[in-house]
């Protein structure tokens, strides 16, 4: 699982976790997670996201209206039908699990996208998640 460092955010009535160097990247949270982080706005979070439950290249990402960056493939690892994406956004190291399919190599920039529905949210001090937090 990737694990970063974030804070949850509230703007215009919206809650979300800011992460990745200076915050540069966010993803607005659902409604049913974001009742519940509502009581962290202003804190510090673990945000955790399977590498399955990011989305690369041409993988939805039109539909992806949250959590979009972009970054660029250090490594590639082959496994079969699928392939292990070790992708840099910013200063922020994320893995990605992928089709083979997907025709991308080291060097190369690719968009990405998060799930939010996917997320986890760590407290940052006790590194507990809490059940209600993920769907």
């Amino acid at each position: 699982m990737n694990l970063l460092d974030g804070m949850i955010k509230s703007s215009n009535g919206h809650i979300y976790v800011e992460f990745g160097e200076e915050g540069q990247f966010a993803v607005e949270l659902p409604q049913e997670k974001a009742r519940v982080a509502g009581e962290y706005i202003g804190k510090s979070v673990i945000l955790g996201i399977r590498p399955e439950d990011i989305r690369c290249g041409g993988e939805s990402l039109s539909e992806a209206g949250t959590g979009l960056m972009d970054g660029i493939v250090k490594v590639r690892q082959m496994m079969g039908s699928e392939a292990y994406l070790h992708v840099t956004c910013g200063g922020t190291i994320l893995e990605a699990k992928v089709s083979s399919k997907l025709q991308v190599q080291p060097g190369q920039n690719i968009p990405l996208a998060i799930d939010p529905y996917s997320i986890y949210l760590f407290d940052a001090r006790s590194r507990k998640v809490k059940s209600n937090m993920t769907v």
